[in-house]
């Protein structure tokens, strides 16, 4: 799922021009310039984030800052604008489910939550402040389930799946197999095998300079050229993290 939110967040910095930059534009027409800037730093925000990840796999601004500074136009909007102003708290919510860890967001949606009760309490009339209580709560509720069923699917496939998606190493599952199919071989007198343990040194201070995107990418190149300098026979395996290991079929260690 962490590949999935940093796309969907890419996806959403792109999405912010086409449908953010209107309404910058509609409240600078119309004389509300406090609201269109806002509307506007949003708009830049997001694509400058965007541009961030792209480059360097690093955020700009974490989007829990951007989803305050979002919420807090929301808010701007009902209690200057009107009510309809409160329908833009759907695409938010589904936005954060997406983009955010699911602790995370559903600590984000339930103190955003908490702040539109209180402006629905105070610049809506009863019947319209409860519609939009049900309506949100039911937006936030089917899409934390969707998200929730997308991440267990995920979990399923990525345990059935003997090769890990990010390397094209075989996984720990897979390893274990190979593993106990080359002892038996051993005792069976059908060939030797010796295992070679990969790992790369101050792995962290790579993340930590360069981005998680950086760090996937050593990895990545890790796992090619142990590929390119091994037999073909020979199946490499991600152990976790950091750490890669190598089945070297027929070669006794000394």
């Amino acid at each position: 799922m962490a590949e999935f939110r940093r796309r969907a967040y890419v996806a959403l910095g792109f999405a912010t021009v086409p449908f953010l930059l209107p309404f910058a534009v509609a409240s600078f027409v119309e004389g509300r310039t406090g609201l269109g800037a806002v509307i506007l730093v949003v708009t830049a925000f997001g694509l400058l984030n965007r541009l961030s990840i792209h480059r360097g796999g690093r955020f700009l601004l974490p989007y829990r800052a951007l989803y305050f500074i979002i919420l807090g136009v929301v808010l701007w909007g009902i209690a200057t604008i009107g009510p309809m102003v409160a329908f833009w708290a759907y695409p938010v919510v589904i936005v954060t489910l997406v983009v955010s860890d699911r602790r995370q967001a559903r600590w984000l949606v339930g103190s955003g939550a908490a702040l539109l009760a209180l402006a629905a309490l105070a610049w809506m009339t009863t019947a319209t402040a409860a519609r939009f209580a049900m309506t949100f709560g039911l937006t936030w509720y089917f899409g934390d389930l969707v998200v929730s069923l997308l991440a267990e699917q995920e979990a399923r496939l990525t345990t059935l799946a003997p090769v890990d998606p990010l390397t094209g190493a075989f996984n720990r599952r897979h390893m274990s197999a190979q593993l106990s199919h080359a002892i038996e071989q051993q005792k069976r007198g059908m060939g030797e095998g010796s295992l070679i343990v990969v790992d790369i040194d101050d792995f962290k201070k790579i993340n930590d300079e360069h981005g998680h995107a950086g760090g996937d990418k050593v990895l990545s190149g890790v796992v090619g050229m142990l590929k390119r300098r091994i037999r073909k026979v020979d199946p490499v395996f991600r152990t976790g993290g950091e750490e890669s290991l190598v089945l070297a079929r027929n070669i006794a260690s000394k």
